[in-house]
């Protein structure tokens, strides 16, 4: 699993290599006015917060640091990508977490649930290839220049089942 993670994150980090630092954070209207540069902060802050988090055994994605830097700056997301692939690179088994989330207004609705790291590296996984899914729309909505993978934000399930439908 660790390494088709790292080959997620390292796909999007080639992708944003080819833009300018102004395509990458360029509010567009068809993200509903956030740029590519803001979708990627945002996936990579969800692994920040696992895998900086994990230590302490307990894991709130509501407290990532919204770090600017990595939605205006392409070399600092880049750098950022290779040091989540680098701690990635670190995991050697599954650990118990305690996952605690706010799901609804009310100050009174924090949850906390049992979960892992594992399962926790899984839903960044598909979490991040919903958010390439919207960079795709982002990057062909910018430039026809800039190739972009057919599978790129495309969960591996989809893919296999549209060649399953292909080859029947």
């Amino acid at each position: 699993m660790i390494k088709h993670l790292q080959n997620n994150l390292s796909e999007i980090s080639q992708l944003i290599q080819k833009l300018n630092n102004k395509q990458y954070s360029e509010k567009q209207e068809v993200l509903s006015f956030a740029s590519i540069g803001q979708h990627v902060r945002h996936v990579l802050e969800f692994y920040i917060c696992l895998l900086f988090e994990v230590k302490a055994g307990v894991v709130s994605y509501e407290k990532r640091k919204r770090d600017l830097r990595i939605e205006n700056d392409i070399h600092f997301a880049i750098q950022t990508i290779d040091s989540i692939n680098a701690e990635l690179s670190e995991i050697t088994q599954d650990l118990p977490l305690k996952l605690t989330f706010i799901f609804a207004l009310e100050p009174s609705c924090l949850e906390i649930i049992n979960t892992t790291l594992y399962r926790e590296l899984a839903y960044n996984m598909e979490h991040c290839v919903h958010h390439q899914a919207l960079i795709k729309i982002g990057l062909n909505n910018l430039t026809e220049d800039i190739k972009i993978s057919d599978s790129f934000g495309v969960s591996a399930a989809t893919i296999q089942y549209r060649n399953l439908q292909c080859a029947q």
